[in-house]
């Protein structure tokens, strides 16, 4: 609306980033650290609706996890709430080849180069210094990507 009334695009930009800024200081200073199991329990409860059981699984959770644990939350078929935690990191899909890993579809690499990207590689030509670099150093090379071509894998 603002633009139709000819309000310069660039103005408004810089008025939207300045007013971001000063929100966000103002949670910050408005905001207060959680230290200890007790604090976190209380949020939690707090955030869970008030539900003194589900307050207290959610704390339980992130007290395992640390500041630095990431989470999911799936609707069950059961009448209770339950956890369950993953050691290590779990991948939706899975090896593009029958030709990686074994029948367990489990992956052991020791000080493996790891090229991760979130795009597509569509031509060997993308991977060839990673390839060499990893042969020069005689290191296993994982490659997680959100797709591989056919003529990639075939090479």
């Amino acid at each position: 609306k603002l633009l139709a009334a000819g309000c310069s695009p660039i103005q408004l930009k810089i008025g939207m980033e300045r007013a971001s800024e000063v929100i966000c200081d103002q949670v910050r200073q408005r905001a207060s650290s959680i230290d200890g199991y007790e604090s976190l329990l209380n949020v939690a409860s707090i955030s869970a609706g008030n539900d003194a059981e589900l307050g207290k699984n959610i704390a339980n959770v992130f007290h395992r996890l640390g500041i630095n644990g990431t989470t999911s939350v799936e609707q069950g078929q059961g009448y209770r709430d339950e956890v369950f935690f993953t050691d290590g990191m779990e991948l939706q899909g899975g090896y593009l080849s029958p030709y990686f890993g074994g029948s367990t579809q489990l992956a052991d690499m020791k000080d493996a180069r790891i090229l991760l990207t979130d795009g597509e590689i569509k031509d060997v030509q993308q991977l060839v210094p990673v390839l060499e670099a990893a042969a020069t150093a005689k290191q296993p090379l994982l490659i997680m990507c959100k797709d591989m071509s056919e003529d990639v894998l075939s090479t």
